[in-house]
């Protein structure tokens, strides 16, 4: 790299440090920092996504690599809605698992590589990645990019089914309805386990577990939307975890522990969600709130066929207390502009211009009725 060329990727890597933010592990930022980025996107230009829910691609004007060390998705094949992951979500990703030098990662989905070098850096000189990509092509493109890495192991195949012994971390790149039972299974004692767990609409939310002895601590580290797992669905379960969504906060699961297998007929309390080999134990201390949460969602929105769902004063008001929190944090300007709480309530909400076809204008009203949140 170019002096020019360093001095933008050390730039990217310390915005993620306030974008994500990243405040327990400071070498998070050294990792970003170095790996070149566009040794894994392919030659440029670039086909660049800078709001994943918004329709704003574009094609970079050259080939300049500064255009790949921003927060964006880069597109890796079109055809297949198949990208280069956000860094600050990843990010966000990496920080929660707490991965320290000497560990050994499992990563399913490895793409061509990026994150995989990401995690090299992360683990060091004595810990192991074991970065498995189903597809063949794109894990030759993996295993040539991650040349310079020895810790990596790039391996083409079911990620599902690679057995590598003892792990201290399984991060998957991609939505199953269940986990494997071999990455459970492999988990050492302390050992953390991260899964986007997604519903038929590609939607659910980030499932950490941690290994406490023979304990499967879980929980809910937010929101996601993200490209299936290739073996990992199961329709009805899709269904079902689609349903025991509905209503509650975005990323808010009252879950606090994952039992492999199936319940016994005394644990039917206790089930917030089950699915093939497994099922999550709903959190006692949350079931109320989260009881209120659904019984507030049907109150506060009801159907309406011609002007599509009317959401409730006291919901939007909330909604947009934190859609202005995330423009705020974003460094908008300081007057709250409705069509970019639109864009962010879209975004944070899954709300469509087809589900709200007037919500710009009902944010509109109620910050004339009550004025904008410092």
């Amino acid at each position: 790299m170019d002096d020019t060329l360093l001095a933008a990727c050390r730039w990217y890597a310390e915005d993620l440090r306030y974008r994500t933010p990243i405040l327990r592990n400071p070498r998070l930022i050294e990792a970003f920092a170095s790996v070149p980025r566009e040794q894994f996107v392919g030659p440029g230009p670039w086909r660049i996504i800078s709001d994943p829910y918004a329709d704003d691609a574009f094609l970079t004007p050259d080939v300049d690599p500064r255009w790949l060390y921003h927060d964006v998705l880069v597109t890796i094949d079109a055809s297949r809605n198949l990208n280069n992951g956000m860094p600050g979500f990843w990010a966000r990703n990496f920080e929660r698992l707490d991965i320290t030098r000497g560990e050994r990662v499992l990563q399913v989905g490895a793409g061509t590589g990026y994150y995989s070098a990401v995690l090299a850096e992360l683990v060091g000189p004595a810990g192991r990645v074991t970065a498995v990509e189903t597809d063949p092509a794109l894990a030759a493109q993996a295993r040539a990019n991650v040349a310079n890495w020895p810790q990596i192991n790039v391996i083409s195949g079911d990620g599902r089914t690679v057995d590598i012994g003892e792990l201290d971390i399984v991060i998957v790149f991609a939505g199953s309805t269940h986990p494997s039972r071999l990455w459970l299974d492999r988990l050492a004692d302390g050992g953390r386990f991260l899964m986007p767990l997604t519903s038929e609409s590609w939607r659910g939310f980030l499932l950490r577990v941690v290994r406490h002895g023979d304990r499967l601590e879980a929980s809910s580290i937010g929101s996601v939307a993200i490209y299936p797992c290739v073996g990992g669905r199961d329709e009805e379960a899709g269904k079902r975890l689609h349903g025991a969504l509905e209503g509650l906060p975005l990323g808010k699961v009252p879950i606090r522990a994952l039992h492999v297998g199936d319940p016994r007929s005394d644990d039917a309390e206790k089930i917030w969600f089950r699915a093939p080999g497994f099922w999550l134990e709903r959190d006692a201390t949350e079931k109320k709130q989260c009881e209120l949460s659904h019984s507030t969602a049907r109150l506060t929105r009801t159907s309406n066929r011609k002007n599509g769902p009317i959401l409730g004063l006291r919901w939007w008001l909330e909604a947009l207390k934190s859609a202005w929190k995330r423009v705020s944090s974003a460094g908008s300007c300081g007057r709250l502009e409705s069509h970019i709480a639109s864009n962010w309530l879209r975004r944070d909400l899954g709300l469509t211009e087809d589900d709200v076809p007037s919500h710009s204008e009902r944010i509109g009203e109620i910050r004339r009725k009550h004025g904008v949140w410092p």
